[in-house]
């Protein structure tokens, strides 16, 4: 008997439209970058502008590629078993089977922005989102987010609790799908109370350091333990931070000088204290980092009439913040020769920023000629004195992980009053070269955002919810680094001419880069 023919390989019809695909993200692709080009065109009028942010963009979209490389095979391993590849929000096919890891899948999805961060490391997806508020840019803010913008004016500053709680709720639907109507299953309660093998953190975890109460109350019902710690030793409440900034000025050494915890570089029996800081994940002042760690690199940085004369001619964008022109606010281009002799060595009228006047101008730029000497630094930082993960691997990459580095530090220059309003990003080293300058930090469920000019912040204040008094101060001096957490609220102002750099980092527990596609962590 003939044996019957077997059915055409699917993997055929597949290929097929993979190639269709294919030529179709192609094309999107030369029309994206020739739409690019000539907006870059029509904002600069200058080559060598668009030379630099075009070199700027194709490093981060390098390492954008890298990221979406990775995700990409493991959705067509998914696909070749037969299986449909899970959006960020969208529901599981069936409540019958749970993983262990399927809740802090589901809390963990959603929460990283790989795309619109200005460096290839990515930030929390509130961060964008608070731009495009501020900005009144509501073809990108969420319609239930609407009441926040305002798109003739922009917004000058916002709490960020009504954004986290809109991609809470986002979520919430999904751990309901999965275990809402089986609180008794063993599955659920294994899920509930599973701990991800590297870095300990539960789905409770996950829950109380987004601020979200009724994943919470869910996972609780589910018999999630409230007293479970961490690789850190945290309890899931611990991650709220809710006493941190109390707590921080009652301990502080000189809570005058810096009421977040300090950690002297240049004293051996002080220095391991900054890996159990950076483990907890609390901002912290490294003080005298440069004369204990680099002397000779510190040296060469020092005198900042002769690092801008070696670099005179370097293009930069400047403005009353940094990256400006996202907050809908004005921003300029020059030389940085032309920006110090302007702003800086002579500022105008007011710019000191003592009092009513004109606003100083602030330089925050990507130039890896500038920063090539000092980034051997902090990469021996990170790599020998940062805290290490369970599998052996950093808790934080080092700058040399996949070239995120070069692609992700800053320098910035400025004269006295300028400086940055509150923020959030990824993990930060910013390191004073020269100068002073004062910072104000706020734990991340307490965090505004602003596009007002520091200057103007610290004379006028902002209906309270950013004031000074409400976050921690600390005084930064030339050759100290401060570390800021991940989407730890940020706002600085020099108080002297100020120079020095910023590092954003990748840091494997903080920004989940292993879920959501199951237990693959990013080894560095």
């Amino acid at each position: 008997m003939d044996a019957t023919p077997a059915p055409p390989a699917r993997t055929h019809r597949r290929s097929s439209r993979t190639g269709v695909v294919g030529k179709l993200v192609v094309h999107a692709t030369v029309v994206v970058a020739l739409a690019w080009l000539l907006a870059a065109w029509r904002k600069h009028s200058d080559l060598n502008l668009v030379l630099d942010e075009l070199s700027e963009a194709t490093d981060d979209a390098m390492l954008l590629a890298l990221s979406l490389v990775g995700l990409g095979d493991r959705w067509l391993a998914l696909r070749s078993d037969g299986a449909t590849p899970r959006h960020y929000f969208k529901q599981p096919a069936s409540t019958h089977a749970v993983p262990e890891h399927a809740l802090l899948d589901a809390l963990a999805a959603g929460q990283m922005d790989w795309t619109q961060s200005t460096t290839p490391v990515p930030i929390s997806t509130h961060s964008p989102t608070m731009k495009w508020v501020l900005g009144g840019d509501r073809a990108h803010v969420p319609p239930a987010l609407w009441h926040l913008t305002n798109p003739k004016s922009g917004v000058d500053v916002a709490a960020v609790h009504p954004v986290r709680e809109y991609y809470n709720a986002l979520r919430y639907p999904s751990l309901v799908h999965l275990c809402g109507g089986h609180p008794a299953t063993d599955a659920c309660r294994a899920a509930a109370t599973f701990a991800d093998p590297v870095f300990g953190i539960t789905p409770l975890h996950l829950a109380r350091a987004q601020g979200d109460d009724r994943a919470a109350q869910l996972l609780l019902n589910l018999g999630a333990d409230p007293g479970a710690l961490d690789l850190a030793g945290r309890a899931p409440g611990n991650l709220s931070f809710t006493h941190f900034v109390t707590n921080s000025r009652k301990w502080a050494k000189d809570p005058n000088e810096c009421a977040f915890p300090v950690v002297d570089a240049s004293d051996p029996a002080d220095l391991p204290n900054l890996a159990r800081l950076v483990l907890e994940g609390e901002p912290l002042l490294l003080r005298n980092f440069m004369p204990a760690f680099a002397p000779d690199v510190w040296a060469q940085y020092r005198d900042l009439d002769a690092v801008v004369a070696q670099h005179r001619e370097a293009k930069v964008r400047f403005g009353q913040v940094p990256y400006a022109d996202y907050f809908g606010l004005e921003t300029g281009t020059t030389t940085l020769g032309d920006f110090y002799d302007r702003f800086v060595r002579s500022p105008p009228s007011g710019d000191a920023g003592a009092g009513a006047g004109k606003i100083p101008q602030y330089v925050f730029q990507k130039h890896s000629e500038l920063t090539a000497s000092i980034l051997p630094v902090l990469e021996r930082l990170v790599a020998s004195y940062f805290p290490v993960a369970r599998d052996g691997g950093r808790l934080i990459c080092p700058p040399s992980f996949a070239g995120t580095g070069n692609a992700s530090i800053h320098y910035f220059v400025g004269a006295p009053g300028s400086g940055a309003p509150f923020h959030i990003h990824a993990d930060a080293v910013n390191v004073n070269l020269v100068g002073t300058k004062e910072w104000y930090v706020t734990p991340p469920l307490a965090a505004p955002y602003s596009r007002v000019p520091v200057s103007v912040w610290l004379r006028e204040g902002k209906d309270g919810i950013d004031h000074p008094d409400k976050a921690l101060k600390c005084t930064q001096r030339a050759g100290d680094a401060v570390y800021v957490p991940f989407d730890w609220a940020h706002a600085v102002v020099n108080r002297e001419t100020n120079f020095g750099v910023a590092l954003e980092l990748l840091n494997r527990r903080d920004t989940f880069v292993a879920w959501p596609w199951g237990d693959r962590f990013i080894q560095c």
